[in-house]
């Protein structure tokens, strides 16, 4: 009976050893899985947003294991809720082009980001979620819009016409046949992209962000993560887009962001 029980605390002890072993590496095998905090981190972003689309980069680390700052650069482009594209059928093979638009705007955002906790991945391969706050500088480039014209003449009993690149004038330039200053003219389409960058103007502003993102990357190190929020960005002196419209001081938008990136030491 002695012996007996000699044996049973040895099996005992034996047996409670291993499983602490087993605990131990299975804590470690999670802490090192999804428990590791990562120190810095960047990411780059594809976003569309309400009245436009853009790109991003952020760069940043962890300030504890519930907060992380980062520095974003974001360039999106903006537009008009009241612009609708359309073409001028009566010409063969016209472009299509936004009637009133003045210029193209686009705004390249700076500043920090800051990400607060609210859910901690459960299990490999969950959902992290925080909500985040940002702000910064805005600046707004405007490039003129430049539109080909077709200037109609007529010569031996038909109508011909050449085209012209000319900056938009909208008391000039309109989608039907008018005749300014002794010349028959209509729009027939947008000029190139291109045309116009020597005329950019600059409108520096600020901008805030607010919103949520949910990281769902399998891997610890990894970031695959979508973004939901708002924006605003504000102008001192206001921004013309439509001709037809006020001047904005201030752009509102909605968006969602999808991003990709490294988490490091």
């Amino acid at each position: 009976m002695r012996h007996f029980s000699k044996i049973l605390l040895i099996l005992i002890l034996f047996n409670t050893n291993a499983y602490s072993q087993f605990l131990f590496k299975r804590k470690a095998d999670t802490v090192s899985s999804n428990d590791v905090l990562y120190r810095y981190e960047r990411t780059w972003g594809l976003n569309v947003h309400s009245l436009g689309w853009g790109i991003n980069f952020k760069k940043g680390k962890n300030i504890n294991a519930f907060k992380k700052r980062l520095l974003e650069v974001e360039l999106i482009s903006m537009g008009d809720p009241k612009q609708t594209k359309i073409s001028n059928y009566y010409l063969i093979n016209s472009n299509s082009y936004i009637y009133g638009k003045l210029n193209s705007v686009c705004f390249l955002r700076t500043g920090f980001n800051k990400n607060i906790l609210l859910n901690r991945k459960p299990y490999r391969g969950g959902i992290e979620l925080r909500y985040f706050y940002s702000g910064g500088v805005s600046i707004g480039f405007a490039k003129p819009i430049y539109l080909y014209i077709a200037n109609y003449t007529f010569q031996n009993g038909y109508y011909s016409y050449f085209l012209t690149t000319e900056k938009y004038n909208p008391e000039e330039h309109f989608p039907f046949n008018v005749n300014v200053n002794g010349r028959t003219i209509s729009i027939y389409g947008k000029a190139s992209l291109f045309k116009g960058f020597n005329k950019i103007k600059i409108y520096p502003g600020i901008y805030s962000k607010f919103g949520f993102n949910f990281d769902f990357a399998s891997e610890s190190s990894n970031i695959k993560k979508i973004e939901i929020g708002t924006a605003i960005d504000l102008f001192p002196i206001p921004i013309p887009i439509m001709a037809f419209c006020d001047k904005k001081y201030a752009f509102f938008t909605f968006y969602i962001n999808f991003s990709i990136g490294k988490k490091y030491n």
